[in-house]
Parts: C-alpha cells; sequence; structure tokens
C-alpha cells in the first residue's frame, strides 16, 4: 500500500509537472518581452527553466536565461551561466541525453520529454525530468525538475516491502516447521498408543468366548478407531492448512 500511495504521489507530480510546463510553455513567449504577470510566473515557477541560444549551426548552445529554482537545482548562480556555453558549465548534459535532445529540438521544432533518469555532474548526483521546446526566436527552452526526494522513497518504500515480503516468507517456514512438529508429535504419541490399543482389543476379543466381553472390545475398538481417525484428521489440517 506504501509503494502504491508513493507511484500515486509520483504520478500526481508529474501531473503537476505537465501541467505547469504546458502553461509555461504557452506563455514563455511574452515572458521573454518582459511582460509583468509571465516574470513572475518565471521567477516563481517551482521547476529549473533554462533558455538557450543555439549557436554554430546546433552545435553548441549558450544560456540566454535561467530561473531562481534553476539556480537552485543546478547550484550555480545566473551570472555564471549567462552567456556561457552549457558544454563547458554543466558537462553532465551529455551523460543524460540532454545536448542531444538540445540539438533534435533546435533543429526540428518538435518538443522532447526526457523521462527521469539520473544527472551526474560535479558532485552531483539527482534525479530529473527535462521537457524540452522551441520558442518561434529559435531559443530552446528546458523545463527540468528534481525528484531525487521521491525517488529515493520510492526507493525506500520498495526495500520496505521487499523486507517485509523476506519476513513474511520467513515467519510462513517458521510456521509450516512448527506444525510439522506438532504433527510429527501428535502422531508418536498419541495416534501410535491409540493403534497399539486397537491391536490388542483386537486380539484380546479373538482370546474370549465370553460374549460380553467381545461386545465390550468391539465397543472399546469403535472408539478406538474414530479417536484414530479424529487425530489424523487433525494432522491433515495441522499440515495443510486452508
Amino acid at each position: 500500500q506504501q509503494l502504491k500511495a508513493a507511484n500515486q504521489q509520483l504520478k500526481a507530480a508529474n501531473q503537476q509537472l505537465q501541467a505547469t510546463e504546458q502553461q509555461l510553455k504557452a506563455n514563455v513567449e511574452e515572458l521573454r518581452q518582459g511582460k509583468t504577470v509571465y516574470k513572475a510566473m518565471f521567477e516563481g515557477a517551482i521547476s529549473g527553466i533554462a533558455i538557450y541560444e543555439g549557436v554554430n549551426e546546433g552545435g553548441d548552445f549558450i544560456f540566454k536565461d535561467v530561473n531562481p529554482a534553476a539556480e537552485k537545482i543546478d547550484k550555480i548562480k545566473k551570472q555564471n551561466l549567462t552567456g556561457k556555453s552549457v558544454k563547458d558549465v554543466l558537462p553532465g548534459v551529455y551523460e543524460m541525453g540532454i545536448f542531444d535532445a538540445l540539438k533534435r529540438v533546435w533543429k526540428t521544432g518538435k518538443e522532447e520529454y526526457l523521462p527521469a533518469a539520473i544527472y551526474k555532474d560535479k558532485g552531483i548526483e539527482e534525479w530529473r525530468e527535462n521537457y524540452i521546446f522551441k520558442l518561434s526566436s529559435g531559443e530552446v527552452v528546458v523545463f527540468y525538475k528534481d525528484i531525487t526526494e521521491l525517488k529515493q522513497t520510492e526507493e525506500q518504500l520498495k526495500e520496505n516491502n521487499e523486507q517485509l515480503r523476506a519476513l513474511t516468507a520467513k515467519l510462513s517456514f517458521t510456521e509450516d516447521r512448527e506444525r510439522k512438529h506438532i504433527a510429527e508429535g501428535i502422531h508418536d504419541s498419541i495416534i501410535q498408543p491409540l493403534v497399539f490399543l486397537d491391536i490388542k482389543a483386537k486380539s484380546l476379543g479373538k482370546t474370549t468366548k465370553d460374549t460380553k466381553l467381545i461386545e465390550a472390545y468391539s465397543q472399546m475398538r469403535t472408539i478406538l478407531n474414530e479417536l484414530i481417525e479424529k487425530a489424523r484428521t487433525f494432522i491433515f489440517d495441522l499440515s495443510y492448512p486452508t
């Protein structure tokens, strides 16, 4: 249930991110023109937003602007990014596939979504999602979000679930072993003596001609066999619980 809840939270977070991305995409043109309301959205967005200019026929991308969330995620101030090559400042974009995606979007104009993956760069190791699209101005915009905490929670829940399954299996094994031990004890200490008494009663019934004794031994055997049958049924139920 915890894992299911975490997956639902992740799905809800993804939906929220996608809704925010679509809204920002629709407004980013006006944002770049400096309108106050969209500038506030840019500055206040929880997702990182980076705007790039493609140079050298899409061979490199220069930072044009980033929002505060991007500064926080990348742990770099805006003034240290603006005007610089993404290859020089954030070389981790290669391994994660962001750079290739930037080139494709710049060339084709088709937006791309990069699912959650680990971004590694200069001591940073985080789970990120990226959404990339191209503006009519030719600039390329990247929305990205650090979902490391959510992924760690998901992994912890998976680990806890595995531990719970292992513990359940161990308890089940222990229970089965105890059931078997009890069943063996019933067989050895109850059924075998009852069988011995039944054999003895049968033998005694054959050695006498007294009809009352014969009847008594017969009744005794009936009772003994009922007890033996009940004990065997109990052992079966104990050994193979439903």
